[in-house]
C-alpha cells in the first residue's frame, strides 16, 4: 500500500490585543525547507478551510523571544503607568466636588436675578456701570465709544454647565488641590440669529471703505458662529461619549499632553486646547478618511485613540491641504491658517490658530511620536510627565524685544495685519531657510481689577520670538536673491534689506541681489545679525540693548565659529586626547578574565 504524503500548512493566528490596547498579530516563521512536490503542498476545501493536513510546529528563536517578552514587559509597565496617571488626575466628582457643585448652581442663581437694562449707547453704559458698581467695561477704544453702537441686557432664556467638568475630563493640577475651578461665562445664541450663509469662511463681514472689493474674514465670522454652536458642539461630545467608552480617558491624555506642552485654548496660548482635542476625535470618529469612512474608530481603546490623533496632527497639513467634514458641497478659498470646516456645524474647529501655532503644534506631535518609537526611551515621561514649555528649552534662539506695532495713519476699520503677524512674515522673509518656524508671541497682560481700565499695549511686558533653526543653513553668510532680471522681485528684496542688498556675480556667471553677513573679528552670529537688521529697520528698535534672548546669554560660553571640520573639532581635543590615554590604560591591565576589545564613547563629546 502507497503511503500518502502528509500535506503541512502555516498556523494561523487570531488577532491578539496587546497591554496598549493595539491590536497585533504573531508572524512565525517556517523554518522547514519547502518541498518541491506539489501533493505536498497546501490545499484548500470549497469553504476556503486547509483540508487534511498536519500542523508543523515552529518554535521561535531564543533572541526573538526575549525581544519580545521585553516588549511585552514595557508595554504591560506603559500601561500600568497610565492607569495610574489617570486615578491620580480624575477628580472625585461624587465626594469631593460636591461644594464645587453648590458655587456653581449659586453662580447660576444670581445671573438668573440680575435685572434687565434698557439700551443705551456705548458712552452712555460705561459711564452707568462706573457710577453704579464701579465697573470699568473694556470696550475697544476707540471705535466703542466713538460710535452710535447700541447696548441692552435681557435675562438669558438657559444657563447650561458645558466644558470638562460637565463632560467629567478635568484634570487636577496638584495632589493638594481637587480641582482648578476657574469659572468662564460663555454668552451663546440660538443657531438661526446668524444665517449660516453669510458668515462662512469666505464672506466678508466687516465693512472697509479702503479696500477694493470683498475681503473674506474668516476669523470674525468664526467667532461669531462659535456663539451660535455650544449647544451644538455639547450635543456632539455627549453623544461620541457614548459611542466610545474610552473618548473620556483620551481626551484626559490629550489634555495633559497639551498642558505640559504650554498649549491651550486661548489665542495667546495657541489655539487648540482640551475642546478642540476632543471635537477632532468626535469628528474624525465620523467622518474624514476615503468615501467618506472615519478616520478613528469607536472601538479604540483610549491610548490608541490618544496616539491615532497625534499621527493625525503630526501627519496632515490642513493648511496645505484643508479638510472638510460632512461638507462636500462647500467651496473654500485657500487662507495661510488651518481648516477644519465641520460642515454639519458649519464652523472651522481650528479657527483660533495661527499658521505659527499650528506648526508649532505639528512639531510637538512629531516628538512625541519621534519618542515613541525609540525602544530605549521612557514613553510615559516622554509624553506625560516632562515639562517642555520653557521657550529655552523648546527653541533654539529665543529672544524678547519692548516693541509695539508700528503707528500707522490709516483708519481703524482697515484690514491689516497684527505685530504677532508682521513679525511672523518679516522673520520668515528674512530667515529663510535657517528656520524651519518662527513663533511670534505677544506678552500681554491677562487679569486685572474690575474697577480699573484695561492696561494700556504700551505698558505691556513686549513681545517675544522663538526660533527652530535648521543646523544645515543657519549659519551660512551668503543670501543669494533673485536675478537682476526680475525686477519686481529685484524691488521687493531690495526694500526689505535696504543697504544690505548688494549686486554680486557668482562663480557660475549668475548676477543675483545679495545680502553678506560676514561680520570678521565680531562674535555675533548670523542669527543676531540678521534680527538686529529686521528690527532696526522693519520695526525701528535702533537701541537694542533692552533685547534679552538665549543666544545672548551663552554666547560667550561658546567658541567662535569655525569653518572647517578641523577647526570644529579643536575644543573637543583635549577630551578626545584624555579617553584615548584611558583606553590604552584599560587594555594595558593585567588579569582580566576576558579581553578587551573595543572601547565605545558614549558622551556626546566624545561622539
Amino acid at each position: 500500500m502507497d503511503m500518502q504524503p502528509l500535506k503541512k500548512r502555516r498556523l494561523n493566528h487570531t488577532p491578539l490585543e496587546n497591554s496598549n490596547g493595539e491590536t497585533s498579530t504573531s508572524k512565525l516563521a517556517n523554518n522547514s525547507t519547502p518541498s518541491s512536490n506539489p501533493a505536498e503542498a497546501s490545499s484548500l476545501n470549497g469553504h476556503g478551510n486547509l483540508a487534511k493536513s498536519v500542523p508543523s510546529i515552529v518554535r521561535p528563536s531564543r533572541s526573538g523571544l526575549v525581544r519580545s517578552m521585553d516588549n511585552s514587559i514595557h508595554a504591560d509597565l506603559f500601561k500600568l503607568q497610565r492607569d495610574e496617571l489617570l486615578g491620580r488626575l480624575r477628580p472625585r466628582y461624587e465626594t469631593k466636588l460636591a461644594s464645587a457643585d453648590r458655587e456653581v448652581h449659586k453662580l447660576q442663581a444670581v445671573i438668573s436675578a440680575i435685572p434687565d437694562r434698557d439700551a443705551l449707547l456705548a458712552p452712555e453704559a460705561w459711564k452707568a456701570f462706573k457710577e453704579s458698581d464701579n465697573i470699568d467695561v473694556p470696550f475697544p477704544k476707540p471705535v466703542a465709544l466713538g460710535s452710535k453702537l447700541q447696548l441692552a441686557y435681557s435675562k438669558p432664556t438657559d444657563i447650561g454647565i458645558v466644558g470638562s467638568y460637565a463632560r467629567k475630563t478635568a484634570l487636577l493640577k496638584d495632589s493638594n488641590v481637587t480641582i482648578d475651578l476657574a469659572i468662564r461665562i460663555i454668552l451663546a445664541v440660538k443657531d438661526d440669529v446668524f444665517p449660516l450663509e453669510k458668515i462662512l469662511p469666505t464672506k466678508s463681514c466687516i465693512r472697509d471703505t479702503a479696500a477694493e472689493g470683498d475681503h473674506p474674514t474668516p476669523r470674525y465670522n468664526a467667532t461669531l458662529r462659535s456663539e451660535c454652536c455650544s449647544a451644538l458642539y455639547v450635543k456632539l461630545l455627549h453623544q461620541s461619549t457614548v459611542r466610545s467608552n474610552a473618548l473620556q480617558d483620551a481626551c484626559m491624555l490629550g489634555a495633559l499632553w497639551l498642558r505640559q506642552r504650554g498649549l491651550g485654548a486661548s489665542i495667546s496660548a495657541g489655539g487648540f486646547g482640551q475642546f478642540e482635542w476632543a471635537t477632532l476625535i468626535s469628528l474624525l470618529m465620523r467622518d474624514g478618511g476615503r468615501a467618506g469612512r472615519p478616520i478613528l474608530s469607536n472601538g479604540y481603546s483610549s491610548y490608541q485613540l490618544f496616539k491615532a490623533t497625534l499621527q493625525f496632527l503630526s501627519s496632515t497639513d490642513l493648511i496645505v491641504s484643508p479638510m472638510f467634514i460632512q461638507s462636500p458641497s462647500f467651496k473654500f478659498v485657500h487662507t495661510k491658517n488651518p481648516m477644519l470646516f465641520d460642515g454639519s456645524r458649519g464652523m472651522n474647529v481650528l479657527y483660533k490658530m495661527s499658521s505659527w501655532s499650528y506648526q508649532l503644534l505639528r512639531n510637538e506631535a512629531r516628538n512625541s511620536l519621534k519618542g515613541l518609537n525609540d525602544p530605549l526611551a521612557d514613553h510615559f515621561r516622554i509624553l506625560f510627565i516632562n515639562k517642555v514649555d520653557e521657550p529655552l528649552k523648546r527653541f533654539d534662539h529665543y529672544f524678547r524685544v519692548p516693541i509695539k506695532k508700528p503707528e500707522t495713519e490709516t483708519s481703524a476699520t482697515k484690514f491689516e495685519p497684527d505685530l504677532a503677524e508682521m513679525l511672523h512674515e518679516r522673520f520668515c522673509y528674512g530667515l529663510g531657510s535657517r528656520a524651519t518656524l518662527v513663533y511670534p508671541q505677544i506678552l500681554g497682560t491677562s487679569i486685572w481689577p474690575v474697577d480699573s481700565p484695561a492696561p494700556h499695549p504700551d505698558d505691556s511686558p513686549g513681545t517675544s520670538v522663538g526660533l527652530l533653526l535648521d543646523p544645515e543653513h543657519c549659519q551660512r553668510t551668503v543670501d543669494r536673491g533673485p536675478p537682476i532680471e526680475d525686477k519686481a522681485a529685484s524691488a521687493v528684496f531690495q526694500k526689505f534689506w535696504g543697504d544690505k542688498a548688494e549686486l554680486r556675480r557668482f562663480k557660475d556667471g549668475t548676477i543675483l541681489e545679495s545680502v553678506i553677513w560676514d561680520n570678521p573679528g565680531s562674535s555675533r552670529s548670523v542669527i543676531d545679525s540678521i534680527i538686529s537688521h529686521i528690527l532696526n529697520r522693519h520695526f525701528g528698535l535702533i537701541d537694542q540693548t533692552s533685547r534679552s534672548g538665549s543666544s545672548e546669554a551663552f554666547a560667550r560660553f561658546l567658541p567662535q565659529q569655525r569653518s572647517s571640520q578641523s577647526d570644529m573639532l579643536e575644543p573637543f581635543k583635549d577630551v578626545m586626547s584624555s579617553f584615548e590615554s584611558l583606553c590604552k590604560s584599560i587594555r594595558a591591565m593585567e588579569g582580566l578574565p576576558l579581553q578587551i576589545r573595543q572601547i565605545f564613547a558614549v558622551s556626546p563629546q566624545l561622539r
